[in-house]
């Protein structure tokens, strides 16, 4: 059923569904499934990245390094979609506008030629909850971190992957605890604290020598990295 769903395009619907597999089955089978039988997408996300990480630690030697990625996407949706629970406007970076959308925390594991898609936080903003949000809100970051305890990697080594606004002293320090150094672009506004000095980020810049910093290649891109 989930390989099905993953392969179809268009409308996924029980038919369309049914005729991806390879199976004899009557797609009324698929229908008494979805709607009788009580099942757990939990347990259905717990057994596709136990697979697949257990896949990646037979192909891979113990000194490879893995990278932990999280970042946030928007699934979008039009106007017919409502009544769909959870979904609010949110400020889209790449259309530059604000959308009607689920708005998703994900994390991903990219080691050796594997890249595979872990897990997802629904993230919710505080209205959404009402009178308990005070108990149940989590922001961006607070969802980021849920996701790196829940990362278990195939290897010694592993760094996070984020972006600018995931890369916080709080975040960092969390993902510390669990032996993962970050790797992060920061804004030039941002307050550091090297030696206990106050200053930002980009004041810190101006007193960096060059002696002091590494080319780093990515792709066609060579930014330097203290």
């Amino acid at each position: 059923m989930v390989s099905g769903i993953i392969t179809t395009e268009g409308n996924k619907n029980v038919s369309n569904v049914y005729s991806r597999l390879t199976c004899n089955r009557d797609r009324s089978c698929g229908s008494r499934f979805l709607g009788e039988y009580e099942w757990s997408n939990e347990y259905v996300d717990y057994k596709r990245i136990n697979h697949s990480l257990n896949t990646v630690r037979s192909n891979v030697s113990e000194g490879t390094v893995g990278f932990l990625i999280i970042d946030d996407s928007l699934s979008k949706k039009d106007d017919s979609t409502k009544k769909i629970e959870g979904l609010q406007y949110h400020h889209s970076h790449s259309d530059g506008k604000t959308m009607w959308s689920h708005c998703i925390v994900t994390s991903h594991y990219k080691i050796s030629e594997y890249s595979l898609p872990l897990s997802f936080k629904l993230y919710l903003r505080e209205q959404f909850f009402g009178t308990k949000a005070k108990k149940l809100f989590k922001n961006k970051q607070e969802l980021a971190m849920l996701l790196i305890d829940e990362f278990m990697p195939v290897t010694e080594t592993t760094y996070l992957l984020v972006d600018a606004w995931y890369t916080s002293g709080k975040l960092m320090l969390h993902a510390l605890k669990r032996g993962y150094h970050t790797i992060g672009r920061i804004k030039s506004n941002r307050v550091i604290y090297p030696s206990g000095i106050k200053t930002s980020v980009k004041e810190f810049a101006t007193h960096i020598r060059k002696d002091e910093i590494c080319p780093v290649r990515v792709g066609e891109i060579m930014p330097l990295l203290c």
